[in-house]
């Protein structure tokens, strides 16, 4: 007979028990450091077999697998495999009789908790699917424990994160893992405002150590249990950042990081938009694609630090430009690691001049910091294509390189604000370096830009009704009123971050406008129609 615990629909039901959580409980203090979701539905799971194990000799223990096949006596005590493993007394005994049947015998049996008793064969020597395996033990052929987890674990994994989050009394998670609330030592706001002073000391992210050697912290507590108390007191204070470093987990201060990530402007905040994918030609998708957007929806997760080619190409549009940082787009992803800490340190090398700065890795917001100063170093415009290097013989360590091509002027769309109208024109501009033609632009007035932003309704408006303010005014700087879709998409960035799938979804979901070719569209003439 299968057990339920082979069965997937009794993991896909599966609860928290009292009796898990006596075993979360029971490792948890036992090993005195977080343990992750895996070690703990590993044990769950291997507890829950190991139950049913118990249950099943217990039960068998106290009489006779019932076989049809078998003779059985008034008195005798069976089990019903097939029925729950129920167990019963034979109470009666009569001849059966079935003209397809050789001579049998029925039995009366008084299952426990059921007030009349059933009737079974016994004596039938005849195809029965309870006689098939009758030379077998109902605790033989099981599947292993392991091959369970493999199959069902994930089930389990998921109901153990939303449980335990909702047992947050009881449980906290710290990193990657899961502790016991009560194991912990009391970090109040007194010791908090000692490690911001510690950090805003030292200017730069400092480990768990030299905050606690600040915070005299009472001896009897084991060290270990002082570092993970400290921890889970910065993970859950909006003013620290955990801080990736060589490897290393350190904490700082947020509101001393890049300006991107200190203040998380709303420039660099894509809040999702819904739209059909399908409805895109595949003459979009193909700019999409060249686009790379690091929201699009094909952001490849499995490609993470998995490129064979240690660099990456990029084209910088507005809100990055503004904000000094590079995004973290497919292609950038795949040349770099995974990162488990709010932000991480790599170090970044000037492709021209060799010097070497600092770069924030925030993967939560797909982007790295801290290329304010190089980008107005050289000069570089929003279009412009940037390089990713790996340098492989140094770990953390990134080329960040240009194009460069001699200097020369070039008209170039200038956005510009008129009241609450996002409008353009075209104005000579120096460029000396690659760029993309459709992509480039520049802004008069980025302060300006940047209190418009601030001000827009929460939630945005429909990316409809900003496609149909922004295309017209992009239209005017065309003889023929077209308008490329990367012109679009770089435009609409100027005052909202939104990849380009959404954007490009009403060019191909309205009859408000029409594709030309190569890329290019115009707004519908009604006076010609």
């Amino acid at each position: 007979m299968e057990r339920y615990t082979q069965t997937e629909t009794y993991w896909q039901k599966f609860t928290l028990t009292e009796e898990d959580i006596d075993r979360i409980y029971n490792v948890l203090m036992e090993a005195l450091a977080p343990v992750d979701t895996e070690r703990l539905a590993w044990v769950v799971v291997e507890g829950r077999i190991k139950d049913e194990e118990k249950r099943l000799h217990e039960i068998l223990s106290r009489g006779k697998v019932y076989h049809p096949r078998e003779v059985y006596n008034i008195g005798d005590t069976l089990v019903f495999p097939a029925l729950d493993y129920a167990v019963g007394t034979v109470v009666g005994k009569r001849a059966g009789y079935n003209p397809a049947y050789p001579e049998f015998q029925v039995i009366q049996v008084q299952l426990e908790g059921e007030k009349t008793p059933r009737e079974f064969a016994s004596g039938l020597e005849a195809p029965h699917r309870l006689n098939d395996n009758g030379d077998s033990s109902p605790l033989s052929g099981h599947v292993s424990a392991e091959e369970i987890f493999d199959q069902y674990g994930h089930y389990v994994k998921k109901t153990l994160e939303q449980e335990l989050a909702r047992r947050s009394d009881d449980f906290v998670r710290i990193a990657n893992g899961w502790f016991l609330r009560d194991s912990l030592a009391e970090i109040n706001i007194g010791h908090l405002n000692i490690a911001d002073a510690v950090m805003d000391i030292r200017r730069e992210p400092v480990s768990l150590d030299d905050i606690l050697a600040e915070l005299d912290l009472p001896e009897e507590i084991p060290p270990e249990i002082q570092r993970l108390s400290l921890e889970h007191a910065l993970a859950n204070s909006e003013n620290f950042v955990s801080v990736d470093v060589n490897g290393e987990r350190r904490w700082y201060l947020r509101r001393l990081l890049p300006r991107a990530l200190a203040e998380e402007p709303r420039l660099l905040r894509y809040d999702p938009i819904p739209y059909r994918r399908d409805a895109l030609p595949l003459s979009l998708l193909q700019i999409e694609w060249e686009l790379d957007d690091e929201w699009s929806d094909t952001m490849d997760e499995e490609g993470v630090g998995t490129s064979l080619i240690p660099s990456a190409t990029l084209i910088l549009i507005y809100p990055h430009w503004r904000y000094g940082t590079v995004p973290i787009t497919s292609r950038v992803r795949g040349i770099m690691p995974s990162f488990d800490t709010d932000v991480a340190l790599i170090t970044l090398v000037d492709g021209r001049w060799g010097e070497r700065f600092t770069g924030w890795v925030s993967p939560r917001h797909r982007l790295i910091a801290g290329l304010d100063d190089w980008y107005q170093k050289h000069k570089i415009p929003v279009g412009a294509y940037i390089i990713v290097e790996r340098k492989v013989e140094e770990p953390n360590t990134y080329v960040i390189d240009f194009r460069p091509r001699r200097m020369k002027r070039e008209w170039v769309r200038t956005a510009r604000l008129e009241g609450e109208r996002l409008t353009f024109e075209m104005n000579k501009q120096e460029v000396a370096c690659e760029t993309d033609e459709h992509v480039l632009l520049s802004v008069a007035d980025p302060e300006a830009i940047d209190a418009y932003v601030e001000s827009l309704p929460d939630p945005l408006p429909p990316i409809q009704e900003t496609v149909g303010s922004i295309f017209p005014e992009l239209s005017k700087l065309n003889p023929e009123g077209k308008v490329h879709a990367k012109t679009l998409y770089s435009a609409v960035n100027v005052i909202r971050r939104c990849p380009p799938g959404p954007i490009f979804a009403v060019l191909a979901e309205s009859d408000e406008y029409q594709d030309v070719g190569d890329g290019y569209w115009t707004a519908w003439n009604r006076e010609l129609e």
